[in-house]
């Protein structure tokens, strides 16, 4: 590379792409997302410890919940 395309290769500001942002926010969404879900979870162990709550379910014949409430259930909460 020639002396004068060096120069104007070190004089040009670098360009910081939307990829290279979001690269970037990547671990502070991950984050926020695995707080949101631990809070989630401090919600679906209350209501399901409501005897209340578990009637209504009965009643609305929802036999059926989602593989997370049921590891809330059994005691076996992950974080994703």
């Amino acid at each position: 590379m020639k002396k004068i395309h060096r120069d104007r290769a070190k004089l040009k500001p670098k360009i910081e792409t939307a990829r290279v942002r979001e690269s970037r926010a990547l671990p502070i969404r991950a984050e926020e997302i695995s707080l949101a879900l631990l809070e989630m979870d401090a919600i679906f162990i209350r209501l399901y410890s409501d005897e209340n709550f578990i009637t209504l379910l009965q009643a609305e014949s929802l036999t059926e919940i989602p593989s997370r409430c049921e590891r809330i259930l059994k005691g076996r909460v992950t974080c994703l």
